[in-house]
């Protein structure tokens, strides 16, 4: 219900009154609770897009020591998938498909990373002209996450 009601675009409408198939099993839901909730997400999905428009960006560690706010900070399994991913040269969109997550996702776990200092945002520099012949332009392809990486990060945290 709540993805049918992010839809913009294509024409569509709802029939009042329709019956689902017969084979189907109906559950009497609240309807205003519903559309609460999907206002909510919406709301929430497009400050995620508003706070990270462009999925090309790269993620990078900051240069700067952590804080000590850092050391309160507690991570999530999607967090540390993300962060294992994070090299300088992979694209926020790199990291979401070899994470299998959807724009939606990575950027609810980017924002989170961005918002407690552990990653920066790196823009992406103006790609150069090529030919249009198949073939000619390259696939980057993210970098299996590193241990030296993961510890790296631990290693800050403690130390912060």
């Amino acid at each position: 219900v709540y993805d049918v009601m992010t839809w913009n675009k294509e024409p569509f409408s709802f029939e009042e009154g329709e019956q689902p198939p017969g084979d189907r099993i109906t559950v009497p839901i609240d309807l205003g609770e519903v559309i609460r909730e999907g206002t909510r997400i919406n709301t929430n999905v497009k400050r995620l897009i508003d706070e990270l428009p462009n999925l090309d960006f790269r993620l990078k560690f900051p240069d700067a020591a952590p804080t000590d706010k850092l050391k309160q900070t507690k991570l999530t399994r999607e967090e540390w998938q993300v962060l294992g991913y994070v090299t300088g040269q992979n694209s926020i969109r790199q990291i979401a498909k070899v994470c299998s997550m959807n724009d939606t996702e990575i950027r609810q776990w980017v924002s989170g990373l961005l918002n407690s200092g552990l990653v920066e945002l790196v823009k992406p520099a103006s790609a150069p002209a090529t030919n249009n012949r198949p073939g000619s332009q390259r696939q980057i392809k993210p970098q299996q996450p590193q241990r030296e990486v993961i510890d790296r990060i631990i290693n800050r945290i403690k130390n912060a």
